[in-house]
């Protein structure tokens, strides 16, 4: 090699050396520190070109490579007879950004042509873990075998490259060992117009693995040209090949990153901080704050039912796709609690005791008739036709659904007690008695944490260890805080140290199947994960707590979309001008975007911490929901103002009866109760924050 180049960050931590030969140049990333990381890369290797289907990227055969630098941009150019591809390098911060160029300069058009960049990594690569947000947590160890998602083996040749559009934050994290430390390196994607035709992911050699960032072509659990197309569901679609002819030029901008994680299993943070940095999430409300309150108001009360039996709000209204007799839903997708807690509130606010009323009356017909043969614990469905409380359809109750319940019924108890108003005794008897129930070993498994499920007589249905029973240590803690029971709190970290032992200590198993119908990694695990972490926090004033609840935080980021995709032409997205920057992904089973997030809890947490990532990220979050939102009857295929649909299809994928005429902009207007409860509490909370003074965060 001849000519040598350097270029070094502004903090001085990071260079890039660059030594250029006549026909390759060899790159060298290396991080300074406690220990010295390096990563090495020869040109041709990084710039590879794939011609043949199914694809297979070959370096490029250069013929000659040139370099200079220029204020701090180093300019790389490689060419051969069929392309002049070039690349510049910069660093901004510690973060080496790349803009890319693939000219074809072949006299007769390339057929089948793609191409990449791409890094070989190494160092440990067997035991590499991957995150690919909203698709890949360290080879989802946590989802159900009889089930297709995403997966990235250990075998040779395994490949896993999924669209950019799929990517809530466009980029991947590798993270390994380097001796006893960890290190990890992240790649970025910087969207431009053309999302649709850029991919990435990882592939296995005999060398090692290969991180890839290419001009649109997929794989699927080691099947090219195949996509997850819809839940469980593997389909074939061939993409990313071209005909590049005599002067097209293909241009794509990434950044990367080598950083050292704080610990091992968190190299999945060191993305959301680049790619928040990087893109600069924001988002604009369709809707103003009151107007988002007046919708989900008359989308609340639409869905009150009373009769000489007992009260609630459907979950599910008649007519929907999904054929289903009326009945209330205690958690998940039904949030009765919550939507009581949402009326009640703005009774108080609004002097509506009619409101208030029937927010009372439906904890009390919770309260009296739910009980299960097990002391303390609770049924969750009524069948109103039948006038039957049950559990799942097999008889067992959810730990989910019940925590979640627990930890509603709480904050009514705090609502009624902060407006004057009489919080019944059975309430707070109901929170003891449940508390008692969880806080049982004969509740609990062997390993310290709750079941997914229960029996009736309060035994575990299985023996799986999840997060599901999360959302139960915040009604334990709801129980601490309105009964100022000292043994509820130690209970309560105590399952918190069962948890965080399982999940997030080392992330080698990350928070999984708390989403009912997904049984596999996903969001809403790792949420309640969250909120109980914070909630400890703020009760204890622990530092662990705190550190746990922002690790959580960060995880949890990884399913928000940090970008907008655009939708096909003519679906229903693209013609309502949908934005998809601030949306929540759900799961790696799930790859549709719904509401379901604590935006309020995130900004209120970033403001006592002084973050403002979370607090402009929770804030944005919320101002996305107003996207969806049916305003007038029709709007959204909905008869109701107010109303929203569950699942948005932003990538090439769909869920339920539907087709992949579907994909990029179709949606579902599947609507049960919790959407109205999610967003309203949320909305509720902000216009407090809002008339309080703390307003929303300014601009970054």
């Amino acid at each position: 090699m001849g000519n040598s180049l350097v270029l070094r960050s502004a903090d001085g931590r990071t260079q890039l050396a660059v030594s250029v030969g006549t026909i390759d140049a060899t790159l060298e990333l290396v991080r300074m520190g406690g220990q010295r990381r390096s990563l090495r890369f020869d040109l041709s290797r990084l710039l590879p070109v794939s011609t043949t289907r199914p694809w297979a990227f070959r370096p490029q055969s250069f013929l000659s490579v040139s370099a200079t630098e220029r204020d701090g941009t180093l300019s790389l150019l490689g060419r051969n007879t069929r392309f002049e591809t070039s690349v510049r390098l910069r660093f901004d911060g510690p973060v080496l950004s790349l803009d890319l160029h693939w000219a074809c300069i072949a006299p007769d058009p390339v057929e089948n042509a793609a191409v990449a960049v791409c890094l070989d990594l190494t160092a440990d690569s067997a035991n590499a873990r991957v995150t690919m947000p909203h698709i890949l947590y360290n080879d989802n160890p946590s989802a159900d075998p009889d089930r297709v998602v995403p997966h990235f083996g250990t075998q040779p040749e395994a490949c896993l490259v999924c669209e950019e559009t799929r990517f809530p934050i466009p980029g991947v994290n590798v993270e390994w060992l380097d001796g006893n430390a960890p290190i990890c390196v992240s790649l970025l994607t910087i969207p431009g117009g053309d999302s649709d035709a850029w991919s990435l992911g990882c592939v296995r050699t005999d060398a090692g693995l290969q991180l890839l960032c290419a001009s649109g072509v997929l794989a699927l659990n080691n099947q090219k040209d195949t996509t997850y197309g819809a839940q469980c569901r593997p389909m074939p679609l061939t993409a990313g090949y071209r005909r590049l002819a005599n002067g097209d030029v293909l241009v794509k901008r990434i950044a990367l990153e080598l950083a050292e994680p704080a610990a091992i299993g968190q190299g999945f943070r060191n993305l959301v901080t680049l790619g928040y940095e990087a893109l600069q999430p924001h988002t604009t409300p369709c809707l103003p704050l009151e107007r988002v309150i007046e919708l989900k108001t008359h989308a609340l009360w639409n869905r009150w039912h009373e009769d000489a039996h007992g009260c609630g709000f459907i979950c599910v209204l008649p007519g929907s796709i999904y054929k289903s007799p009326p009945y209330y839903l205690f958690g998940w997708t039904g949030q009765s609690l919550k939507l009581a807690w949402c009326g009640a509130k703005m009774g108080f606010s609004e002097n509506r005791p009619d409101w208030v009323d029937r927010g009372r009356r439906v904890v009390d017909f919770y309260v009296t008739g739910s009980r299960a043969p097990a002391e303390g614990l609770r049924y969750n469905y009524y069948y109103v036709e039948r006038q039957a409380w049950q559990g799942e359809h097999d008889g067992s109750i959810s730990s989910r659904a019940f925590g979640e319940t627990l930890n509603d019924l709480g904050k009514l108890v705090e609502l009624f007690r902060a407006n004057g108003a009489e919080a019944p005794e059975s309430w707070t008897a109901a929170l003891r008695a449940a508390a008692a129930f969880l806080l049982k070993r004969s509740a609990q498994l062997p390993t310290g944490i709750l079941p997914v499920f229960w029996r009736p007589d309060g035994t575990p249905a299985s023996d799986f260890s999840a997060a599901a029973g999360v959302p139960c240590i915040l009604g334990i803690l709801a129980v601490a805080r309105v009964c100022h029971d000292e043994r509820c709190l130690d209970g309560a970290k105590a399952l918190m140290e069962a948890y965080w032992r399982m999940s997030g200590d080392t992330f080698e198993r990350p928070f999984a199947r708390s989403t009912l119908d997904a049984r596999c990694e996903d969001k809403e695990a790792g949420i309640y994960f969250f909120l109980a972490a914070r909630e400890l926090w703020e009760l204890t004033g622990e530092p662990r707590y705190r550190a746990w609840a922002e690790l959580a935080a960060d995880w949890i980021l990884t399913y928000v979309y940090f970008w907008d995709t655009g939708f096909r032409p003519g679906t229903i997205c693209s013609e309502q001008g949908f934005v998809t920057t601030g949306w929540p992904g759900v799961s790696v089973q799930n790859h549709h975007l719904d509401v379901f997030f604590p935006a309020y809890e995130l900004c209120d947490f970033g403001r006592k911490t002084g973050n403002a990532m979370y607090q402009r990220l929770g804030r944005m979050i919320f101002d996305a929901w107003s996207h969806g939102i049916c305003r007038t009857p029709g709007d959204w295929e909905h008869a109701v103002p107010g109303e929203q649909g569950e699942q948005f299809f932003q990538t090439n994928y769909f869920q339920g009866p539907f087709d992949p005429s579907f994909w990029r902009g179709g949606y579902n207007r599947w609507n049960p109760s919790w959407i109205v409860g999610l967003v309203l509490e949320a909305a509720l909370r902000f216009m407090d924050e809002d008339q309080r003074g703390a307003g929303p965060p300014g601009p970054q």
